[in-house]
This record gives structure tokens, sequence and C-alpha cells, in this order.
């Protein structure tokens, strides 16, 4: 009826999001005022996971995910796209070979090393540290 509905405070919904830790702090939490000044009925749960193994786990609304999109038994959109860029100090990336540096592995799903070797026009490089 129009008039309870008028005068009875909706429901709030809940909706649970799992994201990596990456996306939570870099893009969810910052817009997270805007969000709930425009979905003032929503109630948003981040959960943030670590490895890839967390997603099969139940009980979220929806997740958000690096890859291609390809996650069996799920419907997936594109937010975005990802690029990949290394870092070092400036004295030792203009003193050595990239190739033969110790590189710092992300846990996760990708090696993403290979990809930016790969990108990078190093073919044959595993990016795995020698």
């Amino acid at each position: 009826n129009s008039t309870t509905e008028l005068f009875e405070p909706r429901a709030v919904q809940t909706v649970t999001v799992r994201v990596p830790i990456s996306f939570a702090l870099l893009v969810l939490v910052p817009a997270l005022p805007d969000l709930a000044r425009a979905l003032p009925r929503i109630q948003l749960d981040v959960v943030t996971i670590h490895r890839p193994a967390d997603y099969d786990q139940p009980g979220s609304t929806l997740d958000i995910r690096f890859g291609n999109g390809n996650f069996p038994g799920r419907e997936a959109d594109r937010l975005t796209v990802e690029r990949l860029v290394p870092v070092a100090s400036p004295a030792l990336a203009g003193n050595a070979d990239w190739t033969s540096l110790p590189l710092l592995l992300v846990a996760g799903a990708r090696e993403m090393w290979a990809e930016w070797f790969s990108a990078a026009g190093v073919p044959g490089h595993t990016g795995r540290s020698h």
C-alpha cells in the first residue's frame, strides 16, 4: 500500500563484496562516502581476500577479481584494464640487467613477472629469480 511505503522506513539491504586488499585500499575505501550518499539503504560489507582460493568460500554478494573474466559458474564484467609496472630504486634499475636482479613476487594466481618480461621483449624469462 502506498501510505505504508511512504511512512515506513525501507529495510536496509546488505551487500557483501570480496575484493583484493589493494583494490579495497586504493579504489573502494576512498569511494565509500560517495557510495553511502548515493545508496543510503545499502549496507556494504567489505571482505578483503589474499589468495584466489578465498573466492571459493560462500558468503559474498559479488566479487571483484583480477583476471581475464574466465571464472567458471560466474558472470563477469570488466571494470578496468590492468597495467603491470615494475618498480625499483634508480640506483638499482640504472646499473643492472633486469633479468639478473632478485624479483619480488606477490602471492596470487598469476606469474606477473613472466608477463612483464614477455611484454618488454625478453622472451623465455620465467619471472623467477636466479
